[in-house]
């Protein structure tokens, strides 16, 4: 029986001379489908299949096959996305931490909300690879797996007044820092909370003009918390 999903394109990959596997990201999870002749001209929605795409997509299910498409209709291009490389570049970085983090088909209406406020304000940003590791900061909060106490995780040393180590989502004292894990400097750590506790987008937009740089200690949390917890789901 045909089902009619809304969401966004993450990636669509070759498969064959002329088809494409394509993966969106819809309130409903993560949903993979096939679409015939999705790399021709045959294909009239071949603009829907694009990534960094909002469309509704008709699937036909099958118990043993995956879900092939019937229809799509393109409802947000994000051209003003795609048109600007650093853009573009963010907008990746947001979308390969939901491939590698989400189940397959599990819901996550909320998240999924978030998503897409965030590619439509990322053109509004004057730095937009800080304004993805901001997205990707609010995934690791989502996902319950980053420590926003004023404790080490493992002794409970107060870590108020000075630097701590982060490392899987646990935040760490010098003597429990694993080998791994990354400084966050007291200042760093201040910016961070300001982030996870912000509630409106005013807010994040003005976090992103902040002199302190934390987005790549931000793509390290990421990195090592998957690592540990979720990479092994998607091997």
């Amino acid at each position: 029986m045909p089902i009619v999903v809304s969401g966004v394109v993450l990636e669509s990959q070759p498969l064959g001379k002329n088809h494409l596997r394509t993966t969106l990201f819809s309130p409903g999870g993560l949903i993979t489908f096939f679409a015939k002749h999705g790399q021709t001209l045959l294909c009239s929605h071949r603009e829907a299949l694009i990534p960094v795409s909002l469309g509704s997509y008709t699937l036909n299910s099958s118990p043993t096959k995956l879900r092939s498409l019937a229809h799509a209709e393109i409802r947000n291009n994000f051209i003003e996305i795609k048109r600007a490389y650093p853009l573009l570049e963010a907008s990746g970085k947001m979308i390969r931490a939901l491939l590698i983090s989400q189940w397959r088909e599990k819901p996550s209406p909320k998240l999924f909300s978030l998503f897409l406020n965030f590619l439509h304000r990322l053109p509004q940003s004057k730095n937009p690879r800080f304004f993805s590791a901001i997205f990707i900061l609010k995934l690791l909060q989502h996902e319950g797996i980053l420590d926003l106490s004023p404790t080490c995780s493992l002794c409970k040393k107060n870590l108020s007044n000075g630097p701590c180590y982060r490392y899987q989502g646990q935040k760490l004292c010098k003597n429990h820092a694993h080998t791994e894990a990354i400084v966050m400097e007291k200042e760093e750590e201040q910016v961070l909370h300001a982030i996870v506790h912000a509630k409106q987008f005013y807010e994040l937009l003005k976090l992103t003009d902040f002199p302190i740089a934390i987005a790549d200690k931000i793509f390290y949390m990421l990195k090592t918390t998957l690592h540990s917890e979720t990479v092994s789901k998607f091997t």
